[in-house]
This record gives structure tokens, sequence and C-alpha cells, in this order.
């Protein structure tokens, strides 16, 4: 580690560049990487180069750009995806631009954010490491239409009570963290969930399939022209204008409009 943050202090100083922020990252970096039991050559194969950790963070913090710090976006494809515990805010900011926030500074080095006019990516670096937590807030434009919106998480909370999608395709993968949307306008949304619970505030699609392992499922309002639901052990809930349903379950309990769907076994 010695070597690398000597490197690292000495690339700094030729590029005048501060090295305060980067060398404590490092130093989180090992720290975590030892708990796991990765060695000083594994985990400096996870860093990168010292050119390619200063110009990566550099560019995961340039959020907007033009030159009214704003970002003139085309129907952007929007993904989220992260595969260890930490929560997930998205809000709206009122404005064009996109921006993110950490409830603790060591989340920036794992958590990357990618804009450009035709996508926002937000995801993970150092997917390796398994004990990352925390919070992130993600604001984002009001009124932005997407192309397709992909949310995939394994134990972190997705909270959207501030936020709403209007979008072609809405995907959510979810194993055990919790999420909550106010908002979801979409000509195809699919649910694909294993034990988390999952709520929806407002609902309307063409197509919406919900597929669940053991986790809950509920859709307080919707307008929805074809639903197709399948759990095996999970409830689900959805109510609201349905043109067209079908179900499949072993032992959750589906209800649509209050009434109480059969228990089928279907052959495959």
């Amino acid at each position: 580690m010695d070597e690398y943050i000597e490197k690292l202090n000495d690339y700094c100083k030729e590029h005048n560049i501060e090295p305060d922020q980067y060398v404590a990252k490092v130093k989180n970096y090992f720290e975590l990487g030892k708990q796991i039991d990765l060695t000083d050559q594994q985990i400096i194969q996870r860093l990168g180069t010292v050119e390619e950790l200063v110009n990566t963070e550099q560019k995961d913090y340039v959020i907007t750009v033009k030159d009214d710090n704003q970002m003139n976006f085309d129907k952007p494809e929007l993904s989220i995806e992260m595969p260890f515990d930490v929560n997930v805010i998205i809000e709206s900011n009122g404005n064009n631009e996109v921006s993110i926030d950490y409830d603790d500074d060591k989340l920036s080095n794992y958590i990357q954010l990618s804009v450009s006019k035709k996508a926002i990516d937000l995801s993970a670096k150092g997917a390796h490491l398994k004990n990352i937590d925390g919070q992130i807030t993600l604001s984002l434009p009001d009124n932005l239409s997407y192309k397709s919106v992909r949310i995939s998480t394994v134990s972190g909370d997705i909270d959207c009570d501030d936020y709403g999608f209007i979008c072609d395709k809405f995907k959510l993968e979810s194993v055990s963290g919790d999420c909550n949307f106010k908002f979801i306008k979409a000509e195809d949304v699919s649910f694909d969930i294993v034990s988390s619970d999952t709520t929806v505030e407002n609902l309307d699609c063409q197509y919406c399939k919900l597929n669940s392992v053991d986790g809950d499922i509920t859709i307080e309002k919707s307008i929805i022209d074809h639903l197709k639901v399948n759990t095996v052990s999970g409830d689900v809930n959805v109510d609201g204008q349905i043109a067209n349903s079908s179900s499949d379950t072993i032992s959750g309990d589906i209800y649509i409009n209050g009434e109480k769907k059969k228990i089928s076994f279907p052959f495959r």
C-alpha cells in the first residue's frame, strides 16, 4: 500500500492535483479489502494504476456538462445497479441536472455515476466488496421521459416516493431490498423480485408482468391493459382499471381489485 500511495502522491504532484482525497480512498479500499482477505496485489489490481484511479475519480464527479451546467437529454436510458447493501433514494431536483449525494464519503470509492445525453448510469465499482452499506441520493430532472428504466438491487432499498417515471420500458429486479415507487407510466413494466416487498402508488401501462418468489407486491392505483402475475409464496395485491389479467400461484395470495384468485398449478 505504501508504495502505491507514494506513486499516487508523485503523480498528483506532477499534475498539480490535491492528493488527500485519493489517498484516503486508497487507504479505505485497502482496509475493506483486508477484511475479505484480499492480498495487496489483488487490491491494487482492482484499484488500477494511479493514473486510472485519479482520472476515473475525476470523471465520476463530472455530473453535468454544457456551459450552463445543465444537460440537454435526448430520452435517455436510465440504469441503476446496486450489488450490495446500499439504499438509493431517487428524488426530483426541479431543474435539468443530475446529481448524487452520499451519507458517507467512503461510498464515493464504490459508486460511479455516468451521464450523457442518451444514458444515465448509476453503478458500483469494487462490487466484490460485499460488506459495503450506506445510503445515496440520486437527484434527477423533473418531467424527463426515458427510453428505458432498469433498476437492480440485491439487499439495498429503493425509495422513489418523491419521483415519478415516464418511459417506454420499466424493469425492476430485487433480491431482498424493499422498493417504493410514487408513479410509473410505461408501455411495458416487469418486476422480478425474490423476497423484497414492493409498493407502487400509481401505475399506468399496457403490459405488466409481476414475478415474485416470496416477496409481496402492492399496486394501489393502476390502469393496465394486460396484467400477468406469477408468484410462489408471495402475496400480490393490484387495484385499479385492469382490462385483462392472468395469474399463477403456488401458495401465495393474489388479489385483483379485492377478488382473490384461485391457486393454480400450471404444467410446464
